[in-house]
């Protein structure tokens, strides 16, 4: 298509970000100011040219409801009119009551408490306060240890990063937290324990920390169900009932943080819900609000509420909080939400649609540079190899993953390249089949580019 004249605005706005705005997770020395995103509409964003792009990564994993819901945009416009902004410091509002009220009904087992935060990382840190603070509520000042997996991503606060299972992503700021420890992850495609027969050995790792630590030293397990920035990691679906069974054993909390799958991304409300595991506590975000409010969530039991709150202390008995927790106009936009989710049937319609997802994902294996596809409801992961029979990944000097993006911009689709090798997928919940097979046919594209690329 016709690229169409920048006017003198867009030209100063393009100046500005080239010369003041420093951008997250970019390497700004490579960085085209020209990727200015302008406006949003279904599964479609229009960049600074005039170009419509699909978006196949939602945002960040965010806007799983596609742009432009004027359904969403009232409900936080009408509660901006009412009440735009309140504390939940000692008081509270309406919508925030009626939100953890859903939430709980919504969340699996007995999660029934809510501890709203702003974001992802901070309902990370939230949780990982909590498993201290109760063991220490109930005597056990011991079980200090929280215990993470390789491949985890838990945010970019600092407890997010000390429980980082990317070292690229946790080296440069170290020293980070202490008493962490790190597990394998479920990854079948790369697993240390078994090749072609899942044996749980990566969940028995936990039992042998358990022997090495003491389970009077060990706090919590955090753990994505489907890990997301670190591969897109479908796991053997008896890997989380056996970490459940170990940490029933030894009084470990299991921290499930959904924050990239809960509400619908893997066809279920939330990821766990396939395994019938209940966590003690859940972690939620991104999808709460569809990406159009920053909000999160801390759903645990009542048992953790009760103990951390029966503390004879003078003051608050979990003293941390933000500004802006339980924002007014995010948590209208989280019940707007919940309200479409729950009347379109949008988690079905995930479910009903991921294999087709999958089939148009797992066309770029005819390409001999792709590994391994990993796809469940409507997220996907792509790993590209340097030799397909052996799995010999591609070198990070290679770039492999941030060429295929390229060449899906190129041809008007945005995919997310990872750490390793491999491509996040993961559009918005009301994508056509018409927008699956434009998608599947960028993919299958950009692939052959990429390995046209690397031979050269």
């Amino acid at each position: 298509m016709s690229v169409r004249p920048r006017d003198p605005d867009q030209v100063r706005l393009l100046e500005a970000d080239e010369a003041n705005l420093w951008h997250p997770f970019t390497r700004q020395k490579a960085y085209d100011p020209g990727r200015m995103i302008i406006a949003g509409d279904g599964c479609w964003v229009t960049d600074v040219d005039g170009r419509r792009i699909l978006d196949a990564f939602s945002g960040l994993w965010s806007i799983n409801l596609g742009y432009g819901r004027s359904d969403i945009v009232a409900a936080i416009t009408a509660q901006l009119q009412v009440l735009p902004a309140s504390s939940l410091f000692g008081q509270g509002h309406p919508l925030a009551a009626e939100l953890a009220e859903r939430l709980a009904r919504r969340a699996p087992g007995n999660l029934d408490r809510v501890f709203f935060s702003v974001q992802g990382s901070q309902a990370v840190d939230t949780s990982l306060k909590l498993a201290r603070l109760y063991w220490r509520a109930r005597g056990r000042v011991g079980k200090t240890i929280l215990v993470t997996r390789d491949r985890g991503y838990h945010g970019t606060s600092f407890g997010g990063i000390s429980m980082q299972g990317m070292p690229a992503l946790r080296l440069p700021f170290e020293p980070t937290l202490p008493d962490v420890r790190r597990i394998a992850a479920p990854f079948s495609y790369r697993c240390r324990h078994c090749q072609d027969q899942c044996n749980l050995g990566c969940a028995d790792e936990l039992e042998g920390l358990v022997q090495t630590e003491g389970a009077d030293r060990i706090a919590a397990l955090i753990a994505e169900p489907v890990l997301g920035s670190g591969g897109v990691i479908v796991p053997h679906p008896d890997y989380l009932p056996r970490l459940r069974e170990i940490c029933d054993a030894n009084e470990i909390l299991l921290i499930a943080d959904e924050i990239m799958t809960g509400f619908g991304r893997t066809g279920r409300w939330f990821a766990i819900d396939h395994s019938g595991v209940v966590p003690d506590m859940l972690l939620v975000a991104k999808g709460l609000t569809a990406g159009y409010m920053p909000l999160a969530a801390t759903i645990v039991t009542d048992d953790i509420f009760r103990a951390v709150t029966a503390q004879d202390v003078p003051g608050p008995e979990f003293a941390t909080g933000n500004t802006w927790d339980a924002h007014p106009p995010a948590c209208a936009a989280a019940l707007a939400v919940l309200d479409v989710l729950e009347r379109d049937d949008l988690v079905g319609r995930v479910a009903g649609m991921a294999e087709r997802f999958a089939h148009e994902v797992r066309r770029v294996e005819e390409v001999g540079i792709v590994g391994d596809v990993r796809a469940i409801g409507l997220v996907a992961g792509i790993e590209f190899v340097r030799d397909r029979a052996t799995r010999e990944p591609f070198g990070p000097a290679d770039g492999v993953a941030a060429l295929f993006a390229e060449h899906c911009w190129r041809r008007r689709v945005i995919v997310r390249p990872l750490a390793n090798g491999v491509v996040a997928i993961a559009p918005p919940f009301v994508i056509s089949e018409d927008e699956l097979a434009f998608m599947g046919d960028s993919l299958v594209a950009a692939a052959r580019a990429t390995r046209d690329d690397l031979a050269r």
